[in-house]
Parts: C-alpha cells; structure tokens; sequence
C-alpha cells in the first residue's frame, strides 16, 4: 500500500512538472515572438506605439514567468512535503 502510493505520488509530480515544462516552453515562444511583432511595426521608430507595444508584452512574460515560479515552488512545498508522511496514512 505505501509503495502504490508513493509510485503515485512520483507520477503526480511528474505530471505537475510537466504541465510547468510546457508553460515554459509557452514562454520562451511568447518571448521570441516580441522582437519578430516589434520589428514589423517600428519602421526606425525608438518610441511610439510599437515600442510601448513591446514593454507590454515583456510585461506579460514577466508575469507569466513568476507564475510559472510560484506554480513550480508550490508543487515542490505541497507534493514533496507530504512524501515523509505517506507511510503513517
């Protein structure tokens, strides 16, 4: 009963972790995408709304970047903390 829960807890992780490993991958598409979007609207412009444009969009990657972290860092508080009492359940 303790290792059936424990090979669970582990696949529970990993799919946690998976789902994290894939927003990354969101993010560093999103954050490629900022300079290809910025370059086809600027035409030599420094400032304006394609360069407004762009700090917002860094923005929301920044954001999205801290969720990720908070997702992965309550994950690791909440699954692995619970690995030491599987055995007294």
């Amino acid at each position: 009963m303790i290792t059936s829960a424990f090979i669970g807890l582990q696949g529970l992780y990993a799919t946690l972790m998976y789902i994290a490993c894939s927003q990354f991958q969101k993010l560093r598409t999103n954050i490629s995408l900022i300079g290809n979007r910025g370059l086809n609207r600027m035409q030599g412009s420094e400032d304006g709304p394609a360069s407004e444009e762009m700090a917002e969009q860094i923005n929301v990657c920044i954001r999205h970047h801290q969720d990720i972290l908070t997702y992965v860092h309550t994950v690791n508080a909440d699954t692995l903390s619970q690995l030491p009492y599987i055995g007294f359940g």
